[in-house]
């Protein structure tokens, strides 16, 4: 376990804390180390102790690999060793040649294996040294030119008008990119050194004119210790001590090692705080260490009442899906307590374990075998309620649909009988519902079904209507009535259908013509009139409608008139005196607007009752006797559109 005694800012470099900031840290820092020479080993091999063979091998085995960037000096060594004895065997060989009988100084030769074996390891010990000084000095030359960008860089810098941290951003990834460069050549690394060291100063002096940095660096990391110190609190009443210390551990990671400095005025009192909760884990280890067997003791005994829980959940097992799903919340709340309690003795450990699985394999057997049933039983439902759907179907499809109301009703009996459904059989019931709900409205609107004939009129009048709605009329009203009459006529030439279906479409009809005669831009009173007027032609064969645009019109003035009222019983409590007042003004201001709202509402209402009037009075012309059928005296008449009720006049 880590200690922690001493707070870490203590030894943290402060960065952006006034004078001791990274600016001392950078102007005080000496040059890379790696700029300088790559030291040398003083060599380790007695090489004044070696004979002139010695030297030789010993010089082969130096420069075989990479050991010799380490042993330059014990080479040179040798190889001024090597010819100081090779020298000396020289002089003496030619001079026992040249005491032999007629020899010649010029004749005489000596290159032994030895030799020529040292002149190879010397001559590939030169040309390793000299590769390595060529690619150290292109390396070096690489990292002057990437250098040499970074402090024009942070030369950019100093004075950018940009967020003050992201400028801090892109200044610690160039410092960092700095510190990973290796070195440039010695003839100019110090000066690449003193300029960047000069111009991270006056990047320093131009933060320093900018608090705001510091104290967002602050403020974070005051919240971050905040958040912490919180954790490492929560953390003092853990259930289980030994994964507490391992959590506050890393808490003091983070701290330490993620997080900067704080405003001096919260530093000592966030520390003191942190390790206020940390003494108090500290002290529960402890206490935990001396207690270790009474504690797993106490754990084996709640790790027990939770398994008779667990046990209790399915006793009886559940036979409901919402039982089910409490159970199964409850069950995973158990398991969750269970595994957070600490560890029990030894001994006892493994049978515990084993029980545990063993109950949780029963509560999951259990309600496995409950939703294997409840799916098979949805199935089933599922092919009943395909069932019932397909016969409601035949049923709307019947030609004697309308006498089947008792078996519409029995099905849908059937349907409320019908077990649990997914809610991927959703579709099924509202499919379900809408058939009810088609059969019914059927029987309440008098539905009836079309004849082959009058399906072959409604196929073309939906063709008509198709082209009718691209239709472009002439932009007149002379030419926009004398194009509704044709077009009228037209459909109505089409042929009839059955009641329900003719005010389906000729409500269509009218909708597309008020569509047209939007487009051409009349008069808006004009415009109104038309429509009414082709609104009481459309639905002259359907009473009902008309009767419902009568009873829309009457519902729309008694609103308006009723709102108009009772603004004449609120200007009633105000004196003549107050007739200046703005509240007085508004009110009698919306009176006046809704007296022409109702003015106007009341002239469309009389515009339509004249011209159903007309309707009607035309459609009593032509449908007079005549000479040759003549209807006996006292016959009683129908009126099928009869006089509706209007906004009265006043």
């Amino acid at each position: 376990m880590e200690e922690h005694t001493n707070d870490p800012e203590v030894n943290q470099n402060e960065e952006l804390t006034g004078e001791t900031s990274e600016k001392e840290n950078a102007s005080t820092e000496a040059a890379p180390a790696a700029t300088k020479e790559e030291p040398k080993e003083e060599p380790k091999i007695a090489v004044a102790e070696l004979d002139i063979d010695a030297l030789v091998t010993t010089l082969e085995q130096l420069t075989s690999g990479e050991a010799w960037k380490k042993q330059r000096d014990t080479i040179e060594a040798i190889n001024t060793r090597f010819r100081t004895l090779f020298t000396a065997n020289f002089e003496q060989r030619k001079k026992a040649f040249l005491q032999e009988e007629g020899a010649n100084e010029i004749d005489f030769e000596y290159r032994p294996e030895f030799k020529l074996r040292f002149d190879s390891a010397m001559r590939d010990y030169r040309k390793k040294k000299q590769q390595f000084y060529q690619q150290r000095a292109s390396e070096q030359k690489i990292n002057q030119e990437r250098k040499e960008a970074i402090i024009e860089e942070i030369k950019a810098l100093v004075g950018k008008d940009d967020n003050i941290n992201t400028i801090y951003k892109s200044f610690k990834s160039l410092q960092e990119s700095w510190y990973s460069t290796g070195p440039a050549p010695r003839a100019v690394n110090n000066t690449l050194w003193q300029n960047f060291k000069h111009h991270v100063e006056r990047f320093y002096d131009f933060l320093h004119l900018n608090r705001e940095l510091r104290e967002l660096d602050f403020q974070h990391n005051y919240e971050e210790k905040l958040k912490i110190i919180e954790k490492a609190e929560a953390l003092t009443t853990h259930p289980d001590i030994l994964q507490a210390t391992r959590d506050l551990n890393t808490l003091h990671r983070m701290w330490k090692n993620d997080l900067g400095p704080v405003a001096k005025e919260h530093r000592e009192d966030l520390w003191k705080r942190f390790q206020e909760a940390t003494k108090k884990i500290h002290d529960r280890r402890q206490e935990y260490q001396k207690n270790y067997e009474s504690i797993q003791k106490e754990n084996l005994t709640k790790k027990e009442e939770l398994l008779q829980q667990i046990e209790a959940l399915i006793a009886p097992v559940p036979t409901d899906h919402r039982t089910w799903q409490t159970t199964i919340k409850n069950f995973e709340k158990l398991k969750a307590d269970f595994q957070a309690i600490g560890y029990v003795p030894k001994k006892r450990s493994k049978e515990i374990w084993s029980k545990y699985r063993e109950i949780s394999r029963a509560v999951n057997h259990a309600k496995n075998e409950f939703y294997k049933k409840q799916k098979n039983q949805q199935r089933e439902n599922n092919t009943k309620a395909k069932a019932l759907l397909e016969e409601i179907q035949q049923v709307l499809d019947a030609d004697d649909w309308n006498t089947k109301v008792q078996q519409v009703k029995a099905l849908q009996k059937q349907w409320t009988k019908l077990g649990h459904l997914p809610k991927k059989m959703l579709p099924l019931r509202k499919e379900f519902q809408k058939l009810c709900n088609t059969y019914f409205d059927r029987l309440r609107s008098g539905y009836q079904r079309l004849s082959d004939a009058e399906q072959k009129v409604v196929e073309q009048r939906d063709a008509f209507l198709a082209n009718y709605k691209k239709e472009t009329p002439e932009a007149t009203a002379a030419g926009f009535a004398t194009f509704f009459d044709t077009q009228w006529s037209a459909w109505l030439a089409l042929g009839e259908i059955n009641a329900a279906a003719a005010k389906t479409s000729d409500e269509a009809f009218y909708q597309a013509s008020c569509a047209l005669l939007k487009k051409v831009k009349l008069d808006k009173e004009l415009q109104q009139q038309l429509r009414q007027e082709y609104f009481v032609r459309c639905m002259e064969q359907h009473p009902e409608a008309i009767r419902q645009k009568q009873a829309e019109y009457k519902k729309q003035y008694d609103a308006v008139q009723a709102e108009a009222q009772q603004l004449e019983n609120n200007l009633e409590f105000f004196s003549n005196s107050s007739s200046d007042s703005p509240m007085v003004k508004d009110l009698s201001k919306k009176l006046e607007l809704l007296q022409v709202k109702m003015e106007q509402m009341k002239s469309e209402g009389n515009a339509l009752r004249s011209l159903v009037r007309k309707a009607k009075s035309a459609a009593e012309v032509s449908a007079a006797p005549t000479e040759e059928d003549t209807i006996p005296e006292g016959t009683p008449t129908q009126n099928d559109t009869p006089e509706e009720t209007a906004p009265a006049e006043d």
